[in-house]
């Protein structure tokens, strides 16, 4: 009997398939742009990384199209932000740069891999391709990063099936000579493939392993991991985290031991909901006005957002903390006290 199509997952992804399927624009596995007499999607040697500039930030110069509507805007800020929040990159409007970002609503959601040389464009459909996830994908891939089911280690961690993938499409499966960046693979990954792409009868395609139920691919945006690859790939010399999930815990790092001298941004962005957060220990050296070391939390994910925890040090725990959506921000400065031992707390997600 033939095989009942299964349900597509809601990925990242997906989405952008979704949308480029409506186009007859030639592009590799999906939504990548190849450079006029060039092959392949690869960034070898690093000759299209971006540069780092003497002060330890890798800038990326980009325009927005005239288009897009003060929403969507916000909506790409709001994806470059989080870059800017958690790694080295940073985004600043072109002046007179000769390499630059344009970001278009052109025929669907792509771009190319790595910095191409002069303009080079990154393509956000009003309709359908101006989504946070979306746009960090495409970001991902101007960085210099390929989809993460394409690396050299993929046997181990993923099944093709070959069997159930549209031919046209066999070379978007291609495994790809990456270095991986020492890193674990992520399931996770905004820069993984839904479990159908290039369906060709509605079946999967791709399945983990050992575990085939696990969850693959995004549905909001990067993930931890990702973050550490954009640091360990550009040399950010950052102290970051990332956490995506509905609940978990922090702490400051080398906790509950006197930290290095060291300021870090911890990012809560859950999936949905309002995030909680409750410190379980608090002990920072106190100073005047907690000029010094200290921590403040902003009910967003910018530090030009809300404050719901200003400068605070000593050894009194803080209140809940209750953010007004699923984005928080944690700044914690502690250049000026290594002997204390820092912060641990929890959050989780709720409807208040």
């Amino acid at each position: 009997p033939q095989a009942v199509p299964e349900k597509n997952d809601d990925d990242i992804f997906s989405k952008i398939l979704r949308v480029n399927q409506r186009f007859q624009r030639h592009m590799e596995q999906g939504d990548i742009a190849i450079p006029t007499g060039k092959s392949s999607t690869s960034c070898s040697n690093g000759v299209c990384f971006w540069p780092k500039s003497a002060d330890g930030l890798v800038r990326i110069p980009f325009t927005l199209d005239s288009k897009f509507t003060n929403k969507e805007k916000a909506i790409i800020w709001g994806a470059m932000h989080e870059y800017e929040m958690l790694t080295c990159v940073q985004f600043q409007n072109r002046t007179t740069e000769v390499n630059y970002v344009r970001f278009r609503s052109a025929d669907g959601c792509w771009s190319y891999v790595g910095k191409t040389g002069g303009s080079q464009e990154l393509s956000l459909m009003k309709a359908g391709c101006v989504k946070r996830g979306i746009v960090q994908h495409e970001i991902n891939h101007i960085l210099g990063f390929e989809h993460e089911q394409n690396r050299i280690d993929r046997a181990q961690y993923v099944k093709i099936l070959w069997q159930n993938i549209d031919p046209a499409h066999y070379s978007s499966f291609k495994e790809h000579r990456t270095s991986n960046l020492g890193t674990r693979y992520d399931y996770s990954s905004i820069m993984h493939y839904g479990k159908y792409s290039f369906s060709r009868n509605g079946l999967k395609t791709l399945i983990p392993i050992p575990d085939e139920n696990t969850i693959i691919g995004q549905r909001y945006g990067l993930s931890s991991m990702d973050i550490a690859k954009i640091n360990k790939l550009y040399g950010c010399n950052v102290c970051s985290d990332l956490f995506p999930e509905h609940s978990g815990n922090l702490q400051s790092r080398d906790y509950p031991s006197p930290h290095q001298s060291y300021d870090c941004m911890f990012l809560i962005r859950t999936p949905e909901e309002k995030v909680f957060l409750e410190f379980d220990s608090f002990d920072l050296q106190t100073s005047l006005g907690c000029s010094g070391c200290y921590v403040k939390v902003y009910d967003g994910d910018v530090k030009s957002a809300p404050v719901l925890l200003d400068r605070t040090c000593g050894k009194t725990l803080p209140p809940v903390l209750i953010a007004s959506r699923n984005l928080m921000l944690i700044e914690f400065a502690s250049s000026s006290c290594p002997t204390t031992p820092g912060f641990a707390a929890t959050y989780h997600t709720g409807s208040c």
